[in-house]
């Protein structure tokens, strides 16, 4: 039981860490966009 809900930790936490860097990489390119058109 104490295993699964660590599991289940560590899997939200490499899934949150893949979206901040979706996010990461999508700010990014919304800045190198923005430089591009100034």
């Amino acid at each position: 039981m104490v295993n699964s809900h660590i599991g289940k930790m560590q899997h939200k936490q490499a899934s949150y860490l893949y979206y901040q860097e979706i996010i990461w990489l999508i700010a990014n390119e919304i800045l190198w966009l923005s430089k591009c058109h100034h």
